[in-house]
């Protein structure tokens, strides 16, 4: 009876130290999506990336393998140079910039941008795109909305 007495009270004791960690409410949230911005390197003849949203040619940029290692859905990429460049994930937004002709494949994308005269190939399901200028893009699968603006003809958008 003695060791019942002794053993109860060591559980009410431990339940009085964890009551007050057990009763906070656990929050979750959603992690922001990482910017990366792609480029092919004519120099090195690979395409490299840096996190950020604009290139800097100072900076330490890094192959696109360890992109592919840390790359998320709902991440952002912005394409900015000429070739094939695939993406194993569903992207919050994907934009094209200055490419001779980008092959981009991808499982998703939630908004697609292509501007500043660029060529590109798109592989994978897009909920929105947006074609800008002169802008020539080839897609390969599903379009929900597509939107083309020409900046010579406002009437036309």
């Amino acid at each position: 009876m003695k060791k019942l007495k002794k053993l109860l009270v060591l559980f009410t004791a431990a339940l009085f130290c964890l009551l007050p960690i057990l009763s906070q409410p656990l929050t979750a949230q959603a992690s922001t999506p990482v910017t990366y911005y792609v480029k092919f390197d004519t120099e090195k003849n690979d395409w490299r990336y840096l996190v950020g949203s604009t290139w800097d040619d100072e900076a330490y940029d890094r192959e696109l393998y360890y992109m592919n290692l840390d790359i998320k859905d709902g991440d952002i990429v912005i394409v900015d140079g000429t070739g094939i460049l695939e993406i194993d994930v569903h992207l919050s937004n994907l934009t094209i910039l200055n490419g001779d002709l980008a092959i981009v494949m991808v499982k998703s994308i939630d908004e697609f941008y292509a501007l500043n005269n660029s060529k590109s190939s798109i592989t994978g399901t897009i909920k929105n795109a947006y074609v800008y200028g002169d802008c020539l893009v080839n897609f390969n699968s599903d379009v929900s909305n597509l939107y083309v603006y020409d900046p010579t003809n406002p009437c036309a958008d």
